[in-house]
């Protein structure tokens, strides 16, 4: 099974206008609201891979309700804690001039102690040996820094394969947890190493001292530049072909979808890469974010370059 951790999660709103002034009335063409937050874009990319998949994290209020009748839709089953709070809205303006977006983000809601601690035992009831879980996203309110760590550890220890993609204290206190495989994307990759720019060196550095930690394999996404990959103790790079993106808004969520997706179903690690770069491209075509199509993932695959360096 695949399950998703969403430990702040959004209803994510999405705005087209003609083209975006800073300071002046903005006269939307099209808009569009989903279920969002990093770990439910890739538990809707999953469901659209052909996977089952649950998701959980907090949810809460009438932000809350929604996202959960928008996922059982979607043929995702919910298995959240709920909270006292409300769930936060985040909004993303589409300039279609130039296809860039900007992005509003809320901090979301502050849980509690308690709520805390449910969501821990839902944890605990979800993974096992056979389960791939995905912890994705930022710490909601009053969330201690170490809360991540503590989920991914009581997550492995029970068997489970954990997939970390977060950012700040969360990714570090869950990365120092020994979860599978970390995806920092090229800023965060930065922050963690103390670097003024990304390296093949400074990656090796960085998945040596993790491999001690117990962390398999350490990938930094690098937007359109595709990916650089430390799988075990070999260094690749991955890049997609150049697409026209629409909104590419959660293309990573989709890499990471595609590459747990792809390690379920037993690809060698240059297969998992190019079939992960090729969902992540995938999702950059489409107007919905985290939302790809079978027939774009199969024309990229053959055109994404994987190199063992």
């Amino acid at each position: 099974m695949i399950v998703t951790v969403t430990l702040n999660p959004s209803v994510d709103r999405r705005i087209c206008v003609p083209q975006l002034a800073l300071g002046r009335v903005q006269r939307a063409v099209s808009a569009h609201a989903s279920a969002g937050g990093k770990g439910l874009n890739v538990a809707r990319v999953v469901r659209q891979l052909g996977e089952e998949v649950a998701a959980t994290g907090f949810l809460g209020g009438r932000n809350g309700e929604w996202i959960a009748k928008k996922l059982e839709q979607d043929g995702i089953s919910g298995r959240f804690a709920s909270i006292a709070g409300e769930t936060r809205s985040c909004l993303n303006l589409i300039d279609l001039s130039d296809g860039s977006s900007t992005e509003v983000l809320e901090p979301g809601p502050e849980v509690t102690e308690e709520e805390m601690a449910a969501l821990l035992d839902r944890i605990r009831e979800l993974a096992a040996p056979e389960t791939w879980m995905i912890v994705s996203g930022s710490l909601p309110g009053k969330c201690p820094p170490d809360y991540c760590g503590r989920l991914v550890e009581i997550a492995s220890s029970r068997g489970a394969r954990v997939v970390l993609d977060s950012s700040g204290e969360a990714l570090r206190s869950g990365m120092l947890a020994g979860p599978y495989a970390i995806k920092p994307n090229e800023e965060e990759f930065l922050q963690l190493t103390g670097a003024d720019r990304f390296s093949e060196e400074r990656l090796a550095a960085l998945a040596d001292d993790l491999r001690r930690r117990g962390v398999r394999h350490t990938i930094v996404s690098l937007g359109s530049e595709g990916c650089a990959a430390m799988l075990g103790a070999r260094l690749y790079r991955a890049k997609p072909p150049r697409v026209k993106a629409v909104n590419p808004v959660g293309s990573g969520d989709a890499f990471v979808a595609g590459l747990v997706v792809a390690w379920r179903r037993g690809a060698d690690d240059s297969g998992a890469l190019r079939f992960a770069a090729a969902v992540g491209a995938a999702n950059a075509l489409s107007e919905a974010t985290g939302d790809v199509r079978q027939a774009d993932i199969k024309a990229l695959c053959e055109r994404v370059a994987v190199s063992r360096l």
